[in-house]
């Protein structure tokens, strides 16, 4: 695998790569298409639109909707996840002291989401990580969501990380592409709805089984200059 030694940024995805949270984005889809009489969704299916804007699920599997009748579940979702999840998204094993470990290493942290604003600032209260991401760009405040590269530059504009020094990490596809199209390092992860064939199809510049593994491939940056760019 290619070396890891000037990456100075570790730009995270959210949901399936830092936190276990499949489970409550599918009941929470179930349940709303329940309440509007609306056929089920299964977790196969929901989990290959997690990271992409909520529409994203509506507009492709319910095509005969009108805008008015998507919006209702639009709303209807973003109502129901928070109590659907309270206590039921927990990061996944070793991510607390990954994060930790990272910058312990002088290395510098990132979120780039589909999540909304709202509820990246309610994952980070509950898990009391307020202060460890420097910069975070979620789907509802880029000019453009995911696949589009518009998260990263923000946050490469926002910290003077130049692209070549940082590493975008995730478990979807469309973190893989996203992270190409702004011309930054690639890491693909296991632990969300896509295998390690399916991932590797969009060439990452490494594949990992999960966000821990990653801590051993960064560097040290001892004297704390991790975010400096030349």
């Amino acid at each position: 695998m290619p070396p890891l030694d000037h990456i100075q940024l570790v730009i995270c995805d959210c949901d399936g790569t830092l936190v276990d949270s499949l489970a409550a984005i599918t009941e929470t889809f179930r349940r709303v298409l329940a309440d509007h009489d609306l056929p089920p969704v299964e977790r196969e299916v929901v989990q290959r639109y997690v990271g992409l804007p909520l529409q994203a699920l509506f507009d492709e599997r319910l095509p005969d909707l009108n805008d008015e009748e998507r919006r209702a579940l639009r709303l209807a979702y973003r109502q129901l996840y928070p109590r659907l999840a309270a206590g039921r998204t927990p990061l996944f094993a070793g991510v607390r002291d990954a994060l930790a470990a990272i910058r312990g290493r002088g290395l510098r942290l990132a979120i780039a989401t589909g999540k909304s604003v709202a509820g990246v600032r309610r994952f980070l209260a509950e898990e009391s990580l307020d202060g460890v991401f420097e910069a975070v760009r979620c789907a509802d405040t880029a000019a453009r969501p995911k696949p589009y590269r518009d998260m990263v530059e923000e946050i490469l504009l926002e910290t003077g990380v130049e692209p070549r020094c940082a590493v975008m990490v995730g478990d979807t596809p469309f973190d893989i592409q996203m992270g190409h199209a702004a011309g930054v390092m690639t890491c693909g992860v296991t632990t969300g709805g896509f295998t390690a064939a399916e991932l590797a199809e969009h060439q990452p510049t490494i594949l990992l089984s999960r966000f821990t593994d990653l801590v051993g491939r960064l560097p040290h940056h001892a004297d704390g200059t991790g975010g400096a760019t030349g």
